[in-house]
C-alpha cells in the first residue's frame, strides 16, 4: 500500500493510549499517534492468549484467510457525527490501511486517517466476532490529536497528489447485530458482502 501520510508535513506524536478491550483471552489497544496538520496516523494493536490462528487486523472487507482468526471491526465517530472505520462499505472513507505486522499472537496495524477529530469526545468501537467479542465503545477526549496537529510542521507549500488504491475482493463479514456497526454498514446484521 502507498504512504498516504502528508509528504510535506513532520507530524507530531500524540502523547496519548487507548485502551479499548481487555478479556482472559485478548487485549486491544490504540498507539502511536501521529497528529499532522490536517490528517493523523495510529496503531491498532492486539494481543491473544492463543497462538492457534492468526490476527487479521485489516479489514475493508478483504477475504480472511482459513489461517486467520476472524476480522476485527474497528470504527471511530467523532464528535460532529462523522465517521470512519474498517468496514467493507468504508473503502472510500478517510480511514485507509497503511501496514501492518504480527503474527498469531500480536500484531498491530497502522491506519491513515485524513480526518482530524473535531473538539470534543470520539467514540472509539470494535468487535472481535471470532473471540465472541461483541460490540464494545470507548470514549475518548481528542484534544491532544487536536493540539498536536497544531504542532505539525509544513515542510514546504505544496501538497503530492496521492492515489488512493483499493482491494477489489469481495467476502462475507460477520456483523454483530443492533449496534453501531450493523448501522454504519446498513445491513441486518449477521454478515455482508464486501
Amino acid at each position: 500500500m502507498p504512504d498516504l501520510t502528508p509528504p510535506n508535513q513532520r507530524p507530531v506524536q500524540v502523547q496519548l493510549e487507548v485502551d479499548i478491550v481487555q478479556t482472559d483471552r485478548v487485549a486491544v489497544w490504540v498507539t502511536s499517534i501521529f497528529s499532522y496538520r490536517d490528517a493523523f496516523t495510529f496503531e491498532l494493536n492486539i494481543r491473544k492468549k492463543e497462538s492457534t490462528k492468526y490476527i487479521d487486523t485489516y479489514g475493508f472487507g478483504r477475504p480472511p484467510s482459513d489461517q486467520t482468526a476472524g476480522q476485527v471491526l474497528f470504527g471511530m465517530e467523532f464528535a460532529d457525527g462523522s465517521v470512519v472505520s474498517n468496514l467493507p462499505n468504508q473503502r472510500r472513507s478517510a480511514l485507509h490501511f497503511s501496514h501492518s505486522w504480527g503474527g498469531r499472537q500480536a500484531a498491530g496495524t497502522r491506519f491513515y486517517s485524513e480526518l482530524l477529530p473535531v473538539p470534543g469526545d470520539a467514540i472509539v468501537y470494535f468487535a472481535w466476532p471470532y473471540y465472541g467479542i461483541g460490540e464494545s465503545n470507548t470514549r475518548v477526549n481528542t484534544d491532544p490529536i487536536l493540539e498536536a496537529s497544531q504542532q505539525a510542521i509544513v515542510l514546504w507549500d505544496e501538497k503530492s497528489d496521492v492515489i488512493h488504491t483499493v482491494p477489489e475482493d469481495e467476502a462475507e463479514l460477520a456483523i454483530p447485530s443492533g449496534g453501531w456497526f450493523e448501522k454504519q454498514a446498513g445491513s441486518g446484521g449477521g454478515s455482508i458482502s464486501a
